[in-house]
């Protein structure tokens, strides 16, 4: 058994649909339980939540009656931002192997350290 709170939560998870449309629908779900308690005022919350039902179906009724194209807009504009995102970590993803595989390399290879060292001699008789 949950509470409203958890009921709410899942219900908003469940909502795909843009922040003030959730909001609007949320404010309403909320709206109904208080009528429904104010009208029957010796239940509680199994009630309530047995009344509104499961929170993923009551989400698809809810946005069965919205505006089918802004939902339609949405869903594209939050897509296109997961695959960007996805992008965008598959690159750096690859350019940190790369940056591994390179590192790696360069401190396994032997270090080879030359050294030269100028001697000057100079001649004992004077010119």
């Amino acid at each position: 058994m949950r509470n409203f709170y958890q009921y709410q939560k899942a219900l908003s998870r469940a909502l795909n649909c843009p922040a003030p449309l959730r909001r609007r629908l949320l404010d309403h779900v909320y709206q109904t339980v208080q009528d429904f308690q104010a009208e029957n005022p010796d239940t509680g919350w199994p009630e309530a939540e047995a009344y509104l039902g499961n929170p993923e179906d009551l989400a698809l009724v809810m946005l069965e009656c919205e505006d089918q194209k802004k939902l339609a807009q949405y869903r594209r504009k939050t897509h296109l931002w997961k695959r960007i995102v996805s992008v965008l970590l598959a690159i750096g993803l690859a350019v940190f192997l790369i940056c591994g595989i390179y590192i790696y390399f360069v401190k396994s290879q032997p270090l080879e350290i030359t050294m030269t060292d100028t001697l000057v001699i100079y001649s004992e008789k004077e010119l």
